[in-house]
């Protein structure tokens, strides 16, 4: 991680998003440092997948805005907007795996769309990113012949196809045993500790939570925003509010 005079590559100020009469958050401001492994954490409806689908440009703000590595994101447009864009990989949470390719194709696809890399160069790429996430060797597979969470991996394979600064995940654990779960924490973990990459995590996981988090950022629906920002042993012992306590300790509310 750098410095904290550094400019964060990610930068949320007063972010505000509304779908008609409804405050999904409001006044939203924190900041990520380069190589954080951050996780968006929370009850369910307090906007965590809202926030990622808001930090990648899915969604846009009705108020505030999105700075990347210092530029607007929010205000980019045309070519600025796609140069910003290439700095982001997803993972969504289904793998989002086109369904009539191979693993070879899906990856595949991103290096044909937005590279000028060689067939034989995109070949390379193919297998060094499939390898990274331990299924070189599958690359004519189709998704419908692997498990969950090799379509996950498969679906991370996909979203480094571009070596990007930041990777985006959308409750990657969901679906899966605890065990492949474990298994993607620590490629998360891996993949963070070899490549330095930025990574941004939504998931209400707490083995996930406490395995890969080193800062975390707490949505609460009432409060409408975060109610606990920092590295995931301040949000952990926070007694800032009764809510933090009550997700970490899995205690219903009355």
């Amino acid at each position: 991680m750098n410095s904290s005079t550094s400019t964060p590559i990610i930068e949320a100020r007063n972010l505000t998003v509304r779908f008609g009469e409804r405050t999904i958050f409001e006044n939203l401001n924190f900041s990520v440092e380069r190589g954080d492994i951050l996780v968006i954490l929370g009850g369910s409806g307090c906007g965590k997948s809202t926030l990622l689908r808001t930090l990648t440009g899915l969604n846009e703000p009705t108020e505030g805005q999105v700075f990347i590595g210092g530029e607007d994101f929010t205000a980019a447009d045309g070519e600025a907007r796609v140069a910003l864009l290439r700095k982001f990989g997803i993972l969504f949470q289904s793998g989002g795996l086109f369904a009539s390719m191979t693993l070879a194709e899906n990856v595949a696809l991103p290096l044909q769309t937005y590279s000028q890399l060689s067939t034989d160069e995109i070949d390379t790429m193919i297998t060094l990113k499939l390898g990274s996430v331990g299924l070189d060797g599958f690359q004519e597979f189709l998704p419908s012949e692997i498990s969950g969470g090799m379509k996950k991996r498969a679906g991370l394979a996909r979203a480094m196809a571009l070596d990007p600064e930041i990777l985006f995940f959308d409750e990657p654990s969901a679906g899966l045993d605890p065990i492949t779960s474990a298994s993607l924490d620590n490629l998360i973990l891996n993949l963070n500790a070899a490549l330095g990459t930025t990574m941004i995590v939504v998931t209400h996981e707490l083995d996930s939570i406490n395995a890969i988090a080193q800062k975390a950022l707490m949505l609460d629906r009432e409060a409408k925003g975060k109610i606990a920002f920092g590295t995931i042993d301040e949000v952990r012992n926070s007694t800032a509010h009764p809510r933090i306590q009550h997700f970490f300790q899995r205690i219903a509310e009355e």
